[in-house]
């Protein structure tokens, strides 16, 4: 998701909340990317492979794209008739800053992070950024 459809998503979930409402939602961050990249590789999958059902070669790699923070982990498929299919899954990973100047910037108040949806304390190096954002009265 882009940083555009990402911010009007936002704003979308700000108008339909009622005053008071929260907002609560997890996001990726950077210790999250570098456990999550993908060497380059290459597996033989016999059969019920997660893409294909059926005996197939499966190549990864993971491409990187720092100044947007983000990173696209690419799958290819070949099955055993030779026809190759490609899979792009995108991680785009935050950090609190960020994600707390467009929650203000929309309009949310008592923004708070955590480790986790869990309310885990935020720690230095944590895989994931659990937000909590409050529509005003």
């Amino acid at each position: 998701m882009s940083d555009e459809t990402q911010s009007n998503l936002l704003t979308r979930i700000y108008r339909s909340l009622l005053p008071g409402g929260i907002l609560i939602f997890d996001a990726f961050t950077e210790a999250y990317a570098e456990d999550e990249k993908l060497d380059t590789d290459w597996h033989y999958i016999p059969a019920n492979g997660f893409w294909m059902r059926s005996p197939h070669m499966l190549l990864e790699r993971s491409y990187v794209f720092e100044t947007h923070r983000a990173f696209a982990n690419a799958y290819t498929t070949i099955s055993l008739s030779g026809r190759a299919r490609r899979y792009l899954v995108w991680h785009r990973y935050y950090d609190t800053v960020e994600l707390y100047e467009r929650l203000k910037n929309i309009g949310y108040t008592g923004i708070l992070h955590h480790a986790d949806l869990s309310g885990t304390p935020w720690y230095s190096g944590s895989k994931w950024i659990g937000m909590v954002a409050i529509k005003p009265e």
